[in-house]
């Protein structure tokens, strides 16, 4: 538990009725004094799932986040760790929900996704990657200014990429996964994130990367015609990386 904040007995409360109410939920929520927070259970015999490059693990999870949390602000804060479970405080909207056109105004839409992008590059200045920051384990809020990473269960390594490289590249690739059209938050986000120390080199590594394997790509658009989403998501983070000059978007 965190020295900052204390869990008194009304709280207890609250929390063991949100469990007794999400009796076989991994992940759910309650609200108390006015504030939401997030319970995460620790599921032992969760089904194993094979995942290409992945490191996995709860007691991981918890550590990352304390670890970012207390660097540089961009975890949730941890206030209350046990072996069974872990609690924290929510941090505002996922990108997800600010996406869509139904849920916010474009203005709002782009302050969140440069936030998204700007914090994605300090997380990386700071020495750390988050391993799938995709657009539901992004949060913001609007009125702190205040982004925050969820999920530090995952952790993708490959030998060939850099972590950094990989985080780019799945956070733009989870965008096309999406599906939803609104090009201004991808470059609001990749604005942000160019904008930010070290982020412009980051950003081009990523188009290298792509640039040297036209042969590959082209199987892969080809394949693409199945509407797979994953690969026709992949195909469209190719386009648009190879297609964005990072100077006209500065």
């Amino acid at each position: 538990m965190q020295d900052s904040f204390v869990v008194d007995s009304l709280f207890e409360y609250h929390l063991v009725e949100a469990s007794r109410e999400h009796p076989t939920d991994r992940v759910f929520s309650f609200v108390f004094d006015s504030k939401e927070y997030f319970v995460k259970r620790h599921v032992r015999n969760k089904r194993w799932r094979l995942r290409l490059g992945g490191q996995h693990g709860y007691d991981r999870e918890v550590r990352k986040m304390k670890a970012v949390a207390k660097a540089c602000g961009l975890a949730p804060q941890v206030v209350v760790d046990t072996p069974d479970y872990f609690v924290t405080l929510s941090g505002g909207d996922t990108l997800a929900h600010w996406l869509h056109p139904e849920q916010t105004d474009e203005q709002a839409m782009e302050e969140a996704f440069y936030a998204a992008g700007q914090s994605l590059a300090k997380l990386h200045a700071a020495g750390f990657s988050h391993g799938r920051p995709v657009l539901r384990d992004i949060v913001y809020d609007r009125e702190e200014g205040q982004v925050q990473f969820l999920d530090w269960e995952n952790d993708y390594h490959l030998r060939w990429m850099d972590d950094k490289v990989m985080d780019l590249l799945l956070f733009i690739h989870g965008y096309f996964r999406e599906e939803v059209v609104r090009p201004n938050a991808l470059n609001a986000a990749v604005t942000g994130y160019t904008n930010t120390p070290g982020g412009q080199v980051t950003f081009q590594k990523l188009q290298k990367f792509f640039k040297n394997k036209p042969y590959l790509m082209k199987s892969l658009h080809w394949l693409a015609r199945f509407g797979w989403i994953d690969l026709v998501a992949l195909t469209m983070t190719n386009d648009y990386l190879l297609t964005m000059d990072i100077m006209k978007i500065l």
